[in-house]
């Protein structure tokens, strides 16, 4: 008789709670992507590789086999919207700190142009215009963008 032994990981509260850790920074990406988790597909917007840089969710990952990888998946994104906070308020430092480190995105003036079509605010010339302006200006439009309840 043959025993196949199926490995997978659990999502316990100490793994939770290691999430939750990196809630600022999980709310300012979902607000950057424009993820609500109350009412979009985790698996529109993400690949869970999006959240290897929480520990528990790369070594889940990794150590979890095929045959189990969906119940990982469901757990993960479980947490991951646990920890969405809505309070959190996106920057432009936020912004150009996500632009470097994605691979989706090269500049945060390519952001500001993927959000401005989400909104069907017409133009590029809109975003060259933010562009032109100082700090401060820019700072303005990041936060009336990203912070205000749409």
């Amino acid at each position: 008789m043959a025993i196949k032994r199926i490995v997978k990981w659990y999502f316990g509260e100490e793994d939770k709670a290691e999430v939750k850790k990196y809630s600022k920074k999980i709310s300012t990406i979902f607000k950057i992507e424009g993820y609500n988790p109350e009412y979009d597909e985790f698996v529109d917007f993400f690949e869970i590789e999006d959240f290897f840089f929480i520990p528990c969710i790369k070594e889940g990952y990794e150590e979890t086999e095929e045959e189990a990888y969906d119940e990982f998946m469901e757990e993960a994104i479980k947490a991951l919207n646990s920890a969405y906070d809505s309070s959190v308020k996106v920057s432009l430092d936020d912004l150009e700190e996500y632009a470097r480190n994605s691979i989706k995105i090269a500049t945060v003036r390519d952001l500001l142009i993927d959000w401005i079509d989400r909104k069907d605010i017409v133009s590029d010339n809109f975003v060259d215009f933010i562009d032109s302006c100082g700090l401060e200006v820019k700072q303005k439009f990041v936060s009336w963008l990203f912070n205000n309840n749409h």
